[in-house]
């Protein structure tokens, strides 16, 4: 496994705050192997692998009273990923982009519990999605649904995977049933471990916790590994916007997910191993 580790570091213009980061760049010369500006008051900086250096880095920005963001990108082997127990599943978003959700199409949903982060929203109706889209994909993302075709739902059938249910999907023009499933993951009880490599955010309003952004791998507590099925959503969802943002679970899925899904080259997916301790 490789980290690339990124750091994004605020400065304000006009000030010495460039200076500090230039003399900083070129202290750290043949370790660092990018560092550009990025919008208006950040520059990234990347770094493979060496995660000494970065603490050092890191400390010496701040003690510079510079704010740091420090993400890490993992890269897995795939030996890594066939013996992984548990991955978060990642799958293509073809309206991500276009900043579409299931909503967009007509797909109805409750109000949510609270009013303020959008937690506790419902699906009430059928999902109804773009046909011409989804045909191009074995599984995708329509936020904060997942939709599959025909032979991926019978190969989840075939398998018995556990935790997973479908419901019939719409198209939004016609109306009519398609031939695409909407794929339900089972929900989890538990939540991740503090440790988890995810910025939470609380909810002013319901004191309830959403994600912010992931900059590190998952951890959960290993005494709820036997709570997980083959297929799972996570308690936590990302506040996709705001203030009228979309809430957006994980898809984790076991190693028999995992195994299946590589050997029947289902397209585009990603995997990312997730840890207990």
């Amino acid at each position: 496994m490789k980290v690339r580790h990124i750091l994004y570091v605020k400065y304000v213009k006009c000030t010495g705050d460039w200076k500090n980061i230039e003399d900083l760049i070129i202290n750290y010369e043949g370790i660092i192997d990018r560092a550009e500006p990025v919008e208006s008051s950040y520059i990234v900086i990347e770094i493979l692998n060496d995660d000494d250096n970065v603490n050092k880095l890191i400390q010496r920005l701040n003690d510079k009273n510079l704010n740091v963001r420090h993400i890490k990108r993992r890269y897995y082997t795939i030996k890594e990923i066939e013996n992984a127990e548990y991955a978060v599943l990642y799958v293509p978003e073809p309206w991500f982009h276009r900043g579409y959700n299931a909503e967009y199409f007509g797909t109805k949903y409750s109000e949510p519990c609270c009013k303020l982060c959008n937690r506790g929203k419902k699906q009430t109706s059928n999902l109804y999605i773009s046909t011409k889209k989804a045909r191009h994909y074995n599984i995708c993302g329509l936020t904060p649904e997942l939709i599959v075709d025909e032979d991926t739902q019978n190969l989840i059938l075939k398998n018995n995977f556990t935790g997973v249910t479908f419901a019939d999907t719409y198209d939004y023009r016609t109306k009519k049933r398609s031939s695409f499933k909407q794929l339900i993951p089972s929900p989890l009880s538990c939540r991740m471990n503090q440790d988890s490599g995810v910025s939470l955010e609380k909810c002013e309003q319901c004191q309830e916790f959403f994600i912010k952004y992931s900059f590190d791998e998952i951890i959960y507590n290993l005494s709820d590994k036997e709570k997980f099925k083959d297929f799972n959503m996570t308690y936590e969802s990302f506040r996709m916007t705001t203030p009228n943002g979309v809430l957006d679970p994980f898809c984790i899925v076991s190693h028999k997910v995992i195994d299946v899904f590589i050997k029947n080259k289902i397209r585009a997916v990603k995997f990312e191993p997730i840890k207990f301790i």
